[in-house]
């Protein structure tokens, strides 16, 4: 018999529909269908002699909502390792910000000692359209099938597909649309080896980060047309993730009507503040040619290149959490932790 533990933190899985159609949490009715749907599902693993489910902590968050408070009350739940005793930990989460708590998790337990996979839904589990129940469920067959210790999610696409992803490489899913996408997806099905499967095989380093807390010493922002550093106040933060467009580019227009990334990048400096660039281009040549107007950037910006927009962010804000000192933030930050460096 497989023991799972199952963590609700909140989202459309455990939401439900009233007359007016606005959308409340409901945990306990939503740990009730879970487990209803997958025993009446044809699985190989519905029968309760294979499979034995233990409700772990709640924490009602609607995913939106979600917080570095909530992620931190997470986090001081499963360092305690609530999960020993048992082959696995399904964690109900919602959609909206599945791919940021995703990579933070995917980092910080990057060397959990079972499978930790976390699951969603494009609707609530009593609307037979949804897919919430069809998640669960194959969350529930990777670990009775033996999928290696580490953190993952797994979700159905609209083309019908259910999709395991490592949690360091998933991606928030697009506007108006209600599908995910990681580096390296894996559809599912009963003829999948997770033993062959490459996600299930990416080298972890673990590091214990038992007893740090997270805080927001991290500010993240976005290159558009028309951006005004000016607006950004950086006395709160340490360090600054800087988007960049496809390319890896930001605008380092010599303009001085406050839209230059280099004249933003001397203010950091100035203000001992690190710049980051990410999503970004190897300089080498590795990723490919890099614009020119990537170079005046070189030397006074840091190039975080080879990971996920969201992962980066998981990564420096545990890089400044948990870090006091910039060479073991250098450290940490060049080692492949949880299979978030995809180039």
């Amino acid at each position: 018999m497989k023991k799972i533990l199952l963590v609700l933190t909140g989202g459309t899985i455990c939401a439900f529909s009233d007359a007016e159609h606005t959308r409340g949490l409901d945990v306990s009715r939503a740990k009730a269908l879970l487990e209803e749907g997958f025993r009446a599902s044809d699985s190989p693993f519905a029968s309760v002699d294979a499979t034995q489910f233990a409700i772990g902590e709640r924490f009602d968050t609607l995913s939106e909502n979600m917080t570095f408070e909530v992620w931190n009350r997470v986090k001081t739940y499963l360092d305690a390792r609530p999960y020993e005793g048992f082959d696995g930990v399904v964690i109900a989460h919602g959609t909206d910000t599945l791919g940021y708590s995703a990579a933070m998790f995917a980092m910080l337990y990057a060397g959990v000692s079972v499978p930790m996979i976390f699951v969603a839904a494009d609707a609530p589990l009593d609307d037979e359209r949804g897919n919430g129940n069809a998640n669960f469920r194959a969350a529930v067959e990777c670990i009775c099938r033996g999928i290696t210790p580490g953190v993952y999610a797994v979700y159905r696409n609209s083309d019908g597909a259910t999709y395991l992803h490592a949690g360091s490489r998933l991606t928030q899913c697009a506007p108006y649309r209600a599908d995910f996408y990681s580096e390296g997806m894996t559809a599912l099905d009963g003829s999948v080896d997770l033993s062959a499967t490459p996600i299930c095989n990416i080298s972890r380093r673990g590091r214990d980060f038992s007893g740090k807390r997270l805080e927001r010493r991290v500010l993240k922002l976005d290159p558009y047309v028309g951006t005004d550093y000016r607006a950004y106040d950086l006395s709160r933060f340490d360090a600054v993730l800087h988007g960049a467009y496809h390319s890896g580019t930001v605008c380092t227009s010599a303009a001085d009507d406050g839209g230059s990334a280099v004249a933003f990048a001397e203010r950091c400096a100035a203000e001992g503040k690190t710049l980051y660039i990410s999503p970004a281009k190897s300089l080498g040549g590795e990723g490919g040619d890099v614009y020119e107007s990537v170079l005046p950037l070189v030397g006074k910006a840091r190039f975080l290149w080879g990971m996920t927009a969201e992962a980066a962010y998981a990564k420096l804000t545990i890089a400044y959490s948990c870090f006091d000192d910039d060479e073991a933030r250098r450290e940490y930050l060049a080692e492949n932790t949880g299979g978030e460096y995809i180039r």
